[in-house]
């Protein structure tokens, strides 16, 4: 028999990103929000999860403009909030 594959490998992906300000200096601690889960940002400014594949990334910080992201495709993404 085949092995099967669970459903959650092929309609999601692990996804890596890292947000900077204008200047390309890690924001620590940026929120990053996906329906159900909330993380933050490393000290870096790096953050990865597995999310589905049409999941928009929704990037703050205080005193910066939000970011909106699809991932589609996509698995690393560079965020400058601004």
């Amino acid at each position: 028999m085949p092995a099967v594959m669970p459903a959650f490998s092929q309609t999601s992906k692990k996804i890596y990103s890292r947000v900077t300000d204008e200047e390309g200096k890690a924001i620590i601690a940026a929120t990053v929000f996906v329906k159900e889960q909330d993380i933050v940002s490393d000290t870096d400014g790096n953050f990865n999860l597995s999310v589905p594949l049409s999941t928009m990334l929704v990037i703050s910080f205080i005193g910066y403009n939000t970011a909106e992201i699809v991932v589609k495709n996509k698995t690393v993404f560079n965020v400058m909030l601004g």
